[in-house]
C-alpha cells in the first residue's frame, strides 16, 4: 500500500498536508482534499476513520494556552490550577501549551488540533493572537479566553474575567472608608501591549472615579508607575522614595506582591503597618496570609473563573451555533490587617 511519504510526492504537497486531507481537515481547501483522495483511493491507499473526524463531542481532551505567562507569577499559577482541577473534574483530559518568551507560533496549536483529540481550548493568554483566533474560528474549534483584553476585545470573543475597574473602585472606597484622603498608587507598566496595561489601567480607572465621587484631588504623582510588577520592583521603589512615600495616608498596589514589598520596605525603614500608612494590593494570593501585618487585598476568585470558564466551554462544544458572551465575576474585599482606620 502506497505511504503518505509517496501520496504527498505524487500529489505535490506536504506529508502533513496530506494527513490533514485524509483527516478531512478543513483548513485544507476543498479542492486538494479530493484531489489527495482521490489519489488515494486511485493508489490503493485505505482511508481510515480517524481521531481527526471525530465529532467534537467525542473527543476528550481540553488545551490551556497560555503564552507569556511566567510561573513566577502566583496568581497565573492559581488560575491555571483551578482550571486544570475543573477540567479533570469534568472527565476531560488537560493538555498544556505554554510558551513563556510568547514566540509560540500558531502551528503549534495546528498541530495539536490535527491530533483529533482536542475538544475545545480555554486560553489564558496575556495578549491576543489573532492567527490562533482565526485558526481556530475557521476550523469550528470552541474556545473561551480566561482574560479580557480591554475595548480593544473582539466582539466575537467569549470572555471570562472579573471586573477589576470595580475591584479599583472597591479598594478605593475601602481606604477612603477609614477616613484615607491621600492614596499612593503603585502599578506598573511591565508588558503594556498586553494583558497588565488593560488589567491595572481599569484598577487605575476605578480608583479614579472613587476619588471623583469623593471629590478628591488626584496630582500627578499619585500613580506611580513602575518597571515591573513584583516583590523587588516594589520595594526598591519605596525604599529609594521614602520621603515621598511618607506624604500618604495609604498605598493601593496592583496585585499582592508589589504589596508585600510595599509592607516590608516601609518597616524595614520604621515606617509601621498600617498605624503609619495602610496598605492594600490585589488578587487575593494566599502569600497575603502569611505576611505581617497580613495583607488588606481585593480578592479574585479564582475557583468561580475556572468553573465559569469550563462551562462556557463545555455549553460550546455541546451546542456549537452560541453567540459569544462576556462574563464579569465581581472581585470582592478581603479585609486582613494591613489597612486601619487613619490615625489609629
Amino acid at each position: 500500500m502506497i505511504t503518505t511519504r509517496e501520496l504527498a510526492a505524487l500529489a505535490g504537497v506536504s506529508q502533513s498536508t496530506v494527513s490533514r486531507c485524509l483527516a478531512n481537515n478543513p483548513a485544507i481547501s476543498l479542492e486538494t482534499r479530493e484531489r489527495v483522495c482521490e489519489l488515494a483511493r486511485q493508489n490503493g491507499y485505505r482511508i481510515k476513520r480517524g481521531p481527526g473526524n471525530r465529532d467534537p463531542r467525542d473527543r476528550k481532551a481540553i488545551a490551556v494556552l497560555m503564552t507569556g505567562a511566567r510561573y513566577t507569577n502566583p496568581y497565573l499559577e492559581n488560575v491555571f490550577t483551578h482550571v486544570y482541577n475543573r477540567i479533570e473534574e469534568a472527565r476531560y483530559m488537560a493538555i498544556h501549551v505554554n510558551d513563556k518568551d510568547e514566540t509560540l507560533d500558531y502551528h503549534r496549536v495546528e498541530e495539536l488540533v490535527d491530533t483529533g483529540i482536542i475538544a475545545g481550548f480555554i486560553i489564558i493568554n496575556l495578549h491576543f493572537n489573532p492567527h490562533v483566533h482565526e485558526y481556530l474560528e475557521r476550523l469550528g474549534i470552541p474556545h473561551v479566553y480566561l482574560h479580557y483584553f480591554g475595548k480593544e476585545s473582539l466582539e466575537a470573543l467569549d470572555i471570562i474575567d472579573t471586573d477589576n475597574y470595580l475591584g479599583g473602585h472597591i479598594a478605593t472606597q475601602h481606604l477612603l472608608s477609614l477616613g484615607h484622603t491621600r492614596i499612593k498608587v503603585l502599578t506598573s507598566s511591565a508588558w503594556s501591549d498586553k494583558l497588565d496595561s488593560h488589567t491595572f489601567r481599569d484598577r487605575t480607572a476605578g480608583f479614579r472615579a472613587a476619588m471623583d465621587a469623593a471629590s478628591l484631588p488626584i496630582d500627578r504623582d499619585d500613580v506611580t508607575i513602575i518597571s515591573a510588577h513584583n516583590y523587588e520592583e516594589a520595594y526598591r521603589y519605596v525604599r529609594d522614595n521614602l520621603d515621598h512615600v511618607r506624604g500618604y495616608d495609604a498605598i493601593f498596589t496592583h496585585n499582592d506582591t508589589m504589596a508585600i514589598g510595599c509592607i516590608n520596605a516601609l518597616q524595614d525603614n520604621g515606617v509601621a503597618v498600617p498605624r503609619d500608612i495602610s496598605v492594600i494590593g490585589y488578587d487575593g494570593i494566599e502569600a497575603g496570609d502569611f505576611c505581617r501585618p497580613a495583607l488588606t487585598t481585593i480578592y479574585q476568585p479564582v475557583a468561580e473563573l475556572a468553573a465559569a470558564t469550563l462551562r462556557r466551554l463545555i455549553t460550546i462544544i455541546q451546542s456549537p451555533d452560541q453567540t459569544a458572551v462576556r462574563s464579569f465575576i465581581q472581585p470582592r474585599l478581603l479585609l486582613r490587617n494591613s489597612t486601619s482606620q487613619r490615625g489609629e
